[in-house]
Order: structure tokens, then C-alpha cells, then sequence
């Protein structure tokens, strides 16, 4: 499904199992509306691989939380909280620079490598940005079994408070 219309209130996909990308980006009305979801439920899209919400009003995502195949989620800016569990093929959790995001909760989602929009480089075999580049307003942190990479940099989490890391 691929849709950028600025008249889109509403969707429904949680039947739909064999879908294998949503791109919803810049509709800038979905999630608005008396009878507007404000979540994305893909919760029986078992193919799914790739979603983005960016440029709209919906606040979140909901994954099956006994597994999915989805390798990145791209959220809006105006997201606050993120709650991803057993996403074992996630690599993106796509929340932005400048996000209001201040929660971010990853179980089992050992894939993760960036936060946000980011070029990777072949010679280095990094990203051009730091992880926590996209993190800067997070409040709460909680990893569990859900970081690929060897280290992970706070320095510019100004707002963090709590964090919880584990068995990563």
C-alpha cells in the first residue's frame, strides 16, 4: 500500500496478511477525525517488512507481540512513545532528528543498528550519524535484546533520565 494523500483519515489493514510495505507518509489528515485510529494496527500482517507513517497524525505502530518480519518502521515527529517487542528482523526503528519521542521500549529486537534516517558507510561499515543523534529528547530508555552494534553513545541524551540495558 502506497498512499501520500492529504484527505486519508483513516485505514484499515489488520487483515490484510500478505501486505509487505505501507508507505502512508505525508498524509498529513490520517490519525485525525472523530472515528480516526490514531494507531497503525498491523498486528496479523505477517509478511510485513516495511512501514512508514512519517508526516502523519497517528501516534504509533501495533506489532504482533509474539513476532513480526517488519525490517523498519518509520515513525512521525510527533510521536512521543515507541513499544516494539520481538521484531527480529527490525533494523530501523526510524523516530528522527528532533523527535518528541521521550519513551522508547525495544524487547527482543536484536537487529536494531540506527534511529533514524542515516547512510551507512561501505569503507568505515558505520553510519554516518551517531545513534544518538535521533534520541535527543528521550525521557526513558529500555533496551532488552534489542542493539546490533558494539557500543552505544549517550552524550547528547540531555533529557534522559532513566535506562535500562540488557543482555545486548
Amino acid at each position: 500500500i502506497i498512499c501520500h494523500s492529504d484527505k486519508l483519515v483513516n485505514t484499515e489493514v489488520s487483515k490484510c496478511t500478505n501486505l509487505i510495505n505501507i508507505d502512508l507518509s505525508n498524509c498529513t489528515n490520517l490519525g485525525k477525525g472523530t472515528a480516526a485510529a490514531t494507531t497503525l494496527d498491523v498486528t496479523n500482517c505477517s509478511e510485513l517488512e516495511y512501514i512508514d507513517i512519517r508526516g502523519t497524525a497517528l501516534q504509533g505502530v501495533q506489532t504482533n507481540p509474539l513476532g513480526s518480519s517488519v525490517k523498519e518502521i518509520w515513525f512521525p515527529s510527533t510521536v512521543e512513545s515507541v513499544s516494539l517487542s520481538n521484531c527480529a528482523k527490525l533494523k530501523i526503528v526510524g523516530i528522527g532528528i528532533n523527535s518528541s519521542c521521550k519513551e522508547m521500549r525495544l524487547i527482543n529486537c536484536p537487529n536494531v543498528e540506527t534511529f533514524g534516517e542515516n547512510t551507512y558507510n561501505n569503507n568505515t561499515n558505520k553510519y554516518l550519524y551517531a545513534p544518538d543523534m535521533f534520541l535527543q529528547n528521550i525521557i526513558t530508555l529500555y533496551l532488552d535484546n534489542s542493539w546490533d552494534q558494539e557500543s552505544l553513545f549517550f552524550g547528547r541524551l540531555q533529557s534522559l533520565e532513566n535506562i535500562t540495558v540488557k543482555n545486548n
